[in-house]
């Protein structure tokens, strides 16, 4: 019983991220009353691992199961929780004494079944599950051997060997993670989708880069025929194709060197103006041969690239790799090597010179550049923080980067309705106003009532400086007293044992009295937090100006009589949405996380509608 009675701080913790405590409640309501398989959908970039690596404190009653779809995600979960220097657990203090730290195992063929046994979470790629091998997984432990099954990037999870393994454990609780909830060939990714985080919410609150859009066109394409005919663009889509026109325009030096050439133009732009960020150019080929002349194409306009693909051998792979994270190239050309898992936050201009069907492919590529740059390395976040994606018009990719584009322009105007103003008429009627949302438990509250809430992260560092500071003195203390170094060592060793455990012990009673009031209150972030992001979606569909003041007609006989003709626009729709939410639900003080669904819900089905057809004036 690990996971439940290991002592973690998670509600409440400030480094972990809004979107992984709000997807953690979810996944902890969900479990607690159906063994229904569960989807969560976190953008690229958001913190997915992170997520994984707290999912099962509280959930699990047993062993856990981490599924990847191939290596190279395999071992971003590895550095997630095996590496010392980026232990999640340890490093945003989810877990205070590194004692406490679950027993892992990464699952190969020379693995034993005494460490099977011993271990509390097993993470594999898909491919050691296959029944047909005799050392697969399956052909080793029992059906119940799991309680949790945790698939990480759960589009493939439709896949046969995927659904053989799930089927197998089919007793757990199974719990699909991913960034991209779609599919190339249509179907559906398995699991209830409990949780969604939108990628402009995310972007909104920086943790991953913005991203802006540059579409190529040349002046005039003509195509040569192997006869010698040649054919307009015009005449080409007549006679062939338009898949036939993207193919002949991602395979054309001269298509491709217009990209290459403004690539290295805006990195250069993007170097002078933040010289200490190691930034460089993804470069997204169609297959080997074309990642080769691309390397070419890039080396003759003096850029320094490497080329990565899955037919190197594994220590080329290995060497190359570690010279992209050597920063010892400008541009790296990959061919299927940098979709899900591969995290190199220095990418920041994507170079796409292939076209892509499936939505899935075209946003695993764009993931890539997401990932943001930590704030102390950088210039400034609009300049370091600002990817830039760049191809050729005729491959045809304006449709798939319409979604990104969607989500980019709503984070964009995300702050004019965060920051709302208050009129010099509603300051004079606050307390009528305002003063009933705090006093009668109204949704928006604009004070804190748990004033006597700890600082959890504040006592974490607190008490890891007082043992440190402990273990000196005692240190000192030792050595005068002629004491050898290596048995110094050991009784510092058990006394930082004996003093993390207590201290482990301690902060998890302060933290569990505490829990609830850190639950409510994120609860009440997480609502206010999802009614400004449907004020503002409506704001940019309905092409409204969120500081106008046109709304108020529309809405006024559903407003309360003290809001007044000049309050402005985002306001409106947010004092709407409060409103109903009041005369619908009662004790908002008191939200607990199925509530929060409720709301949630509400929202989508009904009273989204509800607005449109209002701001439609068809109400």
């Amino acid at each position: 019983m690990y996971f439940k009675n290991t002592p973690v701080f998670i509600e409440g913790n400030s480094k972990l991220r809004s979107p992984q405590i709000e997807a953690y409640l979810k996944i902890q309501s969900h479990f607690a009353k159906s063994n229904e398989e569960a989807l969560v959908v976190l953008p690229t970039g958001t913190g997915k691992s992170g997520l994984i690596a707290i999912a099962p404190f509280g959930i699990s009653s047993g062993r856990v199961l981490i599924i990847t779809p191939g290596k190279v995600t395999r071992n971003s979960i590895a550095k997630t929780m095996e590496i010392l220097e980026d232990n999640f657990w340890i490093n945003t203090e989810v877990i205070f004494d590194i004692e406490d730290n679950p027993v892992l195992l990464m699952y190969d063929n020379d693995v034993l079944n005494s460490e099977l046994r011993a271990t509390d979470i097993v993470y594999t790629n898909v491919q050691k599950l296959n029944k047909s091998y005799s050392n697969s997984l399956l052909n080793r432990v029992d059906r119940d051997f799991f309680d949790m099954v945790i698939v990480d990037e759960a589009h493939h999870a439709p896949a046969n060997t995927w659904q053989e393994a799930l089927t197998y454990f089919n007793k757990a609780k199974i719990l699909h993670v991913t960034g991209t909830p779609y599919r190339g060939d249509g179907v559906k990714v398995p699991g209830k989708r409990i949780h969604e985080t939108k990628l402009s919410e995310v972007m909104q609150q920086r943790y991953v880069k913005w991203l802006r859009n540059k579409t190529l066109s040349s002046g005039n394409i003509s195509f040569i025929m192997e006869n010698g005919t040649i054919l307009s663009i015009q005449e080409a889509r007549k006679l062939r194709d338009e898949e036939w026109v993207q193919k002949s325009v991602a395979m054309s030096d001269d298509c491709s060197l217009e990209v290459i050439k403004y690539s290295i133009q805006k990195l250069k732009e993007l170097k002078e103006l933040s010289p200490n960020v190691p930034h460089k150019i993804m470069a997204a080929a169609c297959n080997i041969k074309h990642a080769n002349r691309l390397f070419e194409l890039y080396s003759t306009e003096g850029a320094k690239a490497i080329v990565i693909h899955s037919d190197l051998p594994d220590e080329v792979q290995e060497k190359r790799f570690k010279d992209i994270e050597l920063h010892k190239c400008d541009v790296v050309i990959n061919v299927g090597m940098m979709g899900e898992g591969y995290d190199h936050k220095y990418l920041t201009i994507a170079a796409l010179f292939r076209p892509y069907r499936s939505l899935n492919q075209f946003a695993q590529i764009i993931g890539r550049v997401l990932r943001a740059i930590p704030s102390n390395e950088i210039t400034k976040h609009e300049i370091d923080n600002n990817a830039l994606v760049i191809y050729h018009k005729e491959l045809g990719l304006d449709e798939k980067w319409k979604y990104f584009k969607d989500e980019t322009e709503i984070a964009s105007k995300y702050e004019k309705i965060r920051e709302i103003e208050i009129s010099e008429d509603e300051y004079e009627e606050r307390k009528s106003i305002y003063g009933t949302a705090i006093v009668e438990g109204t949704l928006i509250e604009y004070d804190d009532s748990y004033s006597d809430a700890i600082n959890f992260n504040h006592e974490f560092e607190k008490a890891k400086q007082s043992l440190s500071e402990e273990l000196e003195k005692k240190k000192t203390d030792l050595l005068n007293l002629g004491w050898a170094e290596d048995d110094i060592d050991e009784a510092l060793s058990k006394l930082g044992r004996k003093r993390s455990k207590a201290k482990s012990e301690e902060l998890s009673r302060l933290y569990n009295e505490k829990r609830p009031l850190e639950r409510r209150r994120k609860i009440r972030e997480l609502l206010n937090e999802k009614i400004n992001q449907i004020s503002l979606e409506l704001l940019v569909e309905f092409d409204v100006d969120p500081k106008g003041t046109n709304l108020f007609s529309k809405f006024a006989r559903s407003l309360p009589r003290h809001i007044k003709p000049s309050t402005k626009n985002d306001g409106v729709l947010v004092i709407f949405i409060n409103t109903k939410l009041k005369a619908r639900f009662s004790g908002r003080n008191e939200l607990d996380v199925d509530e929060l669904i409720k709301v949630e819900e509400y929202l989508e089905d009904s009273l989204l509608g509800e607005l449109r057809r209002i701001l439609n004036g068809t109400r």
